[in-house]
């Protein structure tokens, strides 16, 4: 994948690759993700989870609706916590 390459051992990183990298990533995540109501929990997919072979970005529903299901069950299990643990003081006093 020497489209990702953004430097070498010998010469360290290469600053403007690297400002690329990320303002394509930005680029590509910021018309899905930064509308999405998840965007604080969430901030958008891995970069290497959406890089293309070619250098390109390409973004994917498919970590939205893993992020989704994951966030919704920890609300649940949280509201289920915080309900269990009401009984508990309730119970004690």
């Amino acid at each position: 994948m020497e489209a990702w390459r953004i430097g070498t051992i010998e010469d360290g990183p290469d600053y403007g690759r690297c400002k690329k990298f990320w303002r394509d990533y930005r680029a590509c995540v910021a018309v899905k993700c930064e509308s999405c109501w998840l965007w604080a929990q969430c901030k958008g997919p891995c970069p290497w989870e959406i890089a293309q072979a070619d250098g390109s970005f390409k973004f994917s529903d498919r970590h939205c609706e893993q992020m989704e299901k994951h966030i919704k069950k920890a609300v649940a299990f949280y509201t289920r916590l915080k309900a269990e643990e009401r009984k508990v003081r309730m119970g004690s006093k």
